[in-house]
């Protein structure tokens, strides 16, 4: 084989080179997203399962800015974020006010077994409440005080 030849063989050998090198990159940076995105899957799962919440009381107040005080206990095993809970009446979302967690007004962080206390502002009397957790576990009410 001649000079130019074997340099072409060459620089296709290293073009193939850089090739699979890039390639190898790319399959080793997409497996570890699939598999950070699949970890965050299970542990969202997981969080899901082991999370309850009960509605206790939904308190209706007319006198004032009209208003439902909401009770809710954590009765699961997952410790949740009471700023992250959503409240809908009749199926309407409302921006919830955390009045308390276990007594605390200052508190945000809800533990198992312990009390939170939401307040939402309304027109009327609603005819059902619906709470949702950060993990999208409910609890609904349709006896409203």
């Amino acid at each position: 084989m001649g000079f130019s030849v074997t340099a072409a063989n060459v620089i296709i050998f290293v073009g193939l080179l850089a090739a699979g090198s890039t390639l190898a990159a790319t399959m080793l940076n997409t497996a570890d997203r699939v598999s950070e995105a699949s970890s965050e899957e299970w542990r969202t799962e997981y969080m899901k399962a082991h999370t309850k919440i009960r509605i206790d009381l939904a308190d209706y107040f007319n006198s004032g800015p009209r208003r439902v005080d909401i009770d809710v206990t954590n009765t699961g095993s997952t410790v949740l974020n009471a700023s992250r809970v959503t409240i809908l009446a009749d199926g309407v979302w409302y921006s919830a006010t955390v009045r308390s967690v276990d007594g605390d007004a200052t508190q945000r962080t809800w533990p198992p077994e312990t009390q939170a206390r939401f307040r939402i502002l309304v027109s009327s009397s609603p005819s059902r409440i619906t709470v949702s957790t950060e993990y999208g576990v409910l609890a609904v009410t349709s006896t409203v005080v």
